[in-house]
């Protein structure tokens, strides 16, 4: 690790303390979720009125209790309500203490104090993680290579890296107090992380089972999100193939994501058959805009079950 890396990871390992909100950033302080808004909701960052603003400056007290008050430069069109929805609700939970100065913690101490003991575990952990993160490394790069809209593309590649805010990264950043909140809300069984929601939840292997049916694949039932792409993609027999299975992976990441957030913040429920059918129009409009494969496939012959055998 260089230099430049050790100054990276040093300010990554500090969370702002919020007190009055003052001398925090709303959007540029990692305060809530554990890394800047502005990272986890960019087009909401784009739109928002005071970029400069602090936490202080965007709500107010009323009758004893902090209201966000929010402000765009234009009116939120239907597809930011999702992102203005999630954001409401990890904020919720926080608000400004008067009369407390803003501070900084030290996440990896208990008590939010730098220690160099701490600050070398840090170290000696990256070092052993290294190895790790390279073998992945191509797993993440595979998925900007993808031909697919840039949304769905972030989506995948946020789930590849553990970013997405499911419940239990909200749970360790400390957004979600009630043990209620974390469980998923697909089978309301196990708690909601990133490879139960998309591999191993009931209602997830019921949808990849259908999309397997479809594409003419047969692969076992890995635990982890990365072993799903990288055997989902490698069921291709050549590169056009595996290119285009890359493609309907990442539109089945990005729609499981959609539905969960319509069904938490909308009380939306999805239906299995609805669902096949809306991933085999997007994924069919998207083969016509990147031209992946055989763009004059006409709709009837794209949806039928054993797509692959009509490539080859």
């Amino acid at each position: 690790m260089g230099g430049m890396d050790l100054g990276r990871w040093y300010f990554e390992k500090l969370k702002r303390k919020l007190g009055d909100g003052n001398q925090t950033k709303f959007w540029d302080h990692a305060w809530v979720g554990g890394e800047p808004l502005k990272v986890s909701f960019p087009r909401l960052y784009h739109l928002s009125n005071n970029r400069e603003a602090t936490v202080g400056e965007s709500g107010r007290w009323e009758g004893g209790s902090w209201v966000w008050e929010l402000k765009w430069r234009r009116d939120i069109r239907e597809r930011e309500r999702e992102a203005v929805s999630s954001l409401t609700s990890i904020i919720a939970n926080f608000c400004p203490s008067a009369g407390i100065k803003d501070g900084w913690e030290w996440t990896e101490a208990a008590d939010g104090k730098y220690t160099t003991k701490s600050a070398y575990d840090v170290i000696k952990s990256r070092r052993n993680e290294n190895t790790h993160h390279t073998a992945d490394n191509w797993r993440v790069a595979a998925v900007w290579k993808t031909p697919a809209p840039h949304k769905s593309a972030v989506t995948a590649w946020r789930l590849l890296r553990n970013r997405l805010l499911t419940c239990d990264n909200l749970r360790k950043r400390g957004v979600l107090l009630r043990e209620e909140d974390q469980v998923c809300q697909q089978c309301n069984d196990q708690e909601e992380t990133g490879s139960h929601l998309f591999t191993t939840c009931a209602k997830a292997q019921e949808i990849w089972d259908e999309i397997q049916k479809w594409c003419g694949i047969n692969m076992a039932r890995p635990a982890s999100t990365a072993m799903h792409w990288e055997m989902f993609s490698h069921c291709g027999k050549n590169k056009k193939v595996r290119r285009l299975l890359q493609m309907i992976w990442i539109g089945c990441v990005w729609m499981l994501w959609k539905k969960r957030n319509e069904r938490i913040f909308e009380g939306k429920e999805s239906v299995v058959g609805d669902f096949i059918q809306e991933i085999k129009a997007r994924t069919w409009g998207w083969n016509r805009t990147f031209g992946v494969v055989d763009i004059d496939m006409n709709f009837v012959s794209w949806s039928s079950n054993d797509l692959i055998s009509r490539l080859v």
